[in-house]
Formats: structure tokens, C-alpha cells, sequence
């Protein structure tokens, strides 16, 4: 979730406080091996709603704002993700085992594949309180 003046900054300062913003992955892992590794070994209790699930859970509360398509951002953004992973990679093992960090670290690195590929990329949606 993003505060909310990063949500709309072309709107200026009459942003409402009743806003929501989702960042999110998007398109390009269903069958794919690499892509379901994540929702199957490290996150099991996990799942990516697609943008139809997000839109339907919110009918009533929430109408959706703005939806962008930014590749760009989600490439740099799982570039730090990696990039911290791996400095704190011992660290991590101490916390959840190493197994577990591998996992993430090579998670991380099919994401950043697949985003560099055009394989998925990464939604901004931004909510706003009916």
C-alpha cells in the first residue's frame, strides 16, 4: 500500500484520506514452473488476486481511481528486493533457514527475469472510499 499522496500526485494536495493504493504483480506466471514456485514453497498461504478479483472484493466500498501499467517500477523495485535479500542473506538464514532464503532469492530472480522479459509486470491501482 502506498500513502496517498504517492497514489495521485497529479491531483495535487485535495487527495482524499479514504484512498486506497495496490502494487501488484501482474499477467505471466499461470503454468509456468518458475512462476508458480513462490505460491507453492515459499508463500503457500499466498495468493496474486488478479485485477478482476481486486475490483469485485471492493464493489460497494471502493471504486478504482486509476490503474497503470509500470514495468519500470517493478523491475527497480524487485532489484532491491534481490539486492537486500542477498546483503542479508545470512541473517535470514537465522531467522527462517537457509532453505527458505534460497527460496525467496531465487523467487526474486524468476520475478526479475520474467519483468525484464514482459512476461508480467506490475499494476498500480488506486482505490477510493465509496
Amino acid at each position: 500500500m502506498l500513502p496517498p499522496r504517492q497514489l495521485a500526485p497529479h491531483l495535487g494536495s485535495h487527495v482524499a484520506k479514504e484512498r486506497v493504493g495496490l502494487k501488484g504483480v501482474y499477467g505471466g506466471v499461470k503454468n509456468v514452473p518458475e512462476g508458480l514456485h513462490a505460491s507453492r514453497k515459499v508463500f503457500p498461504e499466498c495468493f496474486l488476486p488478479t485485477r478482476d478479483e481486486l475490483t469485485e472484493a471492493g464493489r460497494g466500498l471502493f471504486r478504482m481511481v486509476e490503474t497503470r501499467n509500470d514495468p519500470s517500477d517493478g523491475v527497480s523495485t524487485v532489484e532491491s528486493w534481490l539486492e537486500q535479500a542477498e546483503v542479508n542473506r545470512r541473517r535470514g538464514a537465522e531467522l527462517i533457514g537457509e532453505s527458505a532464503v534460497s527460496d525467496i532469492i531465487r523467487e526474486q530472480k524468476t520475478a526479475l527475469r520474467f519483468m525484464r522479459e514482459g512476461r508480467f509486470t506490475v499494476v498500480r491501482m488506486v482505490f477510493e472510499k465509496v
